[in-house]
């Protein structure tokens, strides 16, 4: 489940999917029942109600996740 996870944060972070779309992936990943470790658990679990009111996700929060998960966010500008 790990692998995926990052996968998806990172296919979010890159713009490649929206935020609808991890909020989907997690949402449907509740709804299946699924098997992972506490900490990924508790991050999928944050990723399905980031579309709510007032549960946006923050650039500090996903460094965050990615920090527990044993990765280190790095951001890179590149022209448009």
């Amino acid at each position: 489940m790990k692998t995926k996870l990052i996968q998806q944060l990172g296919r979010y972070l890159d713009g490649e999917i929206s935020l609808k779309g991890i909020v989907v992936w997690a949402e449907d990943l509740i709804m299946d029942g699924f098997d992972a470790a506490p900490i990924e658990t508790e991050i999928i679990y944050r990723l399905g109600t980031a579309d709510a009111e007032n549960f946006e996700l923050s650039w500090e929060e996903l460094a965050h996740m990615l920090r527990q998960l044993g990765y280190k966010a790095r951001l890179e500008l590149q022209a448009a």
